[in-house]
């Protein structure tokens, strides 16, 4: 397997194509061949596993997803280095390329049947609408592995308490154990990112609520965080009402002083059941 391209190599190569990398669209290319190979040792694709790769710019990912025998789904929104990937390609009936903007996407469009991972080096300004959408699919990925700026990162894995623990840490842990595997400095890409990354991953659980009620509970963590300095029972009585909110609350042992930030997961299931969402006023 070639190493990936040096930097020389790849400016060459991106000015052989016209491409000039973005900023708006987090085009930061890897180019380091140590945090490569300890990227795919963490993903440890296997011969026939599906792989949806989201953002694959110039293959170097690609080419060892594809060494390691899994079929690919590319979605590259870059229809120059679209163009370059379907040449580079060209023939080879383990990968499909899709030119698109995986913040509008819907994944299940994609894949409705086979089990499959994710991997993909997110920008940020479209990773929380990315990683919700996977959130709210019908088929979940088995895994994620994700680079974020290490902000984003930590909001995902964040526990109660935290002041980064949010409505998308509620959500992303009520499906996925959520962990940050190892902070990646911004010297590995070109052009640098003026932050350090982080590599995400996120596992399954066994039995993850089902896609309705991850609904309800999305509808009731986004009410809940979205006035976290206020007591939350005064932030949902809106949706639900006083009586009855303060019925649930007694009955799950929840003091009513407490804020948002203050509930775990579990607890915000919990709540999210008791209520019957699917009957509240949560936007």
């Amino acid at each position: 397997m070639d190493p990936p391209m040096t930097r020389r190599e790849l400016q060459r190569l991106l000015r052989e194509l016209g491409v000039q990398p973005s900023r708006r669209l987090g085009q930061n290319f890897l180019v380091d061949r140590n945090t490569l190979h300890w990227m795919m040792r963490q993903a440890d694709p296997r011969p026939g596993e599906w792989v949806l790769e989201i953002g694959p710019g110039t293959g170097i990912l690609t080419d060892r997803l594809i060494a390691a025998g899994a079929n690919v789904v590319a979605i590259e929104y870059d229809a120059r280095l679209v163009a370059y990937l379907e040449r580079k390609y060209d023939g080879n009936h383990v990968i499909r390329i899709i030119q698109g903007d995986a913040a509008r996407t819907d994944f299940d469009d994609i894949n409705r049947t086979h089990p499959y991972k994710c991997m993909a080096n997110l920008p940020y300004s479209a990773s929380t609408n990315i990683i919700s959408r996977f959130l709210a699919t019908e088929n979940r990925p088995g895994k994620l592995f994700l680079l974020l700026q290490s902000e984003m990162a930590a909001r995902l894995a964040a526990s109660p308490g935290s002041k980064v623990y949010g409505a998308l840490s509620v959500q992303a842990q009520a499906l996925y154990d959520v962990s940050v595997l190892r902070t990646i400095s911004a010297s590995v890409f070109w052009p640098e990112p003026g932050v350090d990354s982080a590599f995400v991953e996120f596992d399954l659980q066994a039995q993850p609520i089902d896609p309705v009620e991850y609904r309800h509970l999305a509808k009731l963590v986004r009410q809940a965080f979205s006035q976290r300095r206020k007591k939350l029972i005064n932030v949902l009585k809106s949706g639900v009402g006083s009586h009855r909110l303060a019925e649930s609350f007694q009955a799950l042992g929840l003091d009513g002083n407490l804020r948002a930030e203050d509930l775990t997961v579990d607890q915000f299931i919990a709540l999210a059941r008791r209520l019957e969402i699917r009957d509240a006023g949560f936007e």
